[in-house]
């Protein structure tokens, strides 16, 4: 439960502001105790108001949409990611090779081109490769997408 904390720190760390309110609501979600990077994180950002540190939130939460982000295809994104990674793998082990033509066909299945599908794709595999390893999962017995949650 509480890797998703520690990859969480681990981007805030490295600059992604936005992992302060993830990382929040996610403590919120769980019922879990907030722990003391976040508690730290949360109040540096806060008070920075009261320092007159900040013009926006946006500078210490990071913005909500980046620059050039269109929330309709984020949606149709997020709402297809997961199917369309179980697609990709389903179609592997059943012998196909993870190219550019299964992307191409795997990607009109779900209205989208081979160059998104491949992205989605990737995207979850890094996740899903993470959650795994945080298992510390041998080699041998990782399968992936077996570990998602839904």
């Amino acid at each position: 439960m509480t890797d998703f904390l520690s990859i969480g720190k681990e981007a805030y760390d490295r600059g992604d502001k936005a992992q302060i309110l993830e990382c929040l609501y996610w403590c919120f979600r769980q019922h879990v105790p907030i722990p003391p990077w976040l508690e730290q994180a949360f109040q540096n950002a806060y008070e920075a108001k009261f320092a007159y540190k900040i013009r926006s939130w946006d500078e210490v939460f990071g913005r909500p949409l980046k620059k050039g982000i269109r929330p309709e295809r984020e949606l149709r994104n997020n709402r297809i990611a997961n199917d369309l990674y179980d697609r990709v793998v389903e179609r592997h082990r059943a012998g196909e090779p993870i190219d550019k033509n299964l992307f191409q066909a795997v990607g009109e299945d779900f209205g989208v081109g081979g160059t998104v599908a491949s992205e989605l794709y990737y995207e979850i595999k890094e996740i899903d490769d993470a959650f795994q390893e945080a298992l510390g999962l041998p080699e041998k017995i990782k399968k992936p997408g077996s570990f998602r949650a839904d």
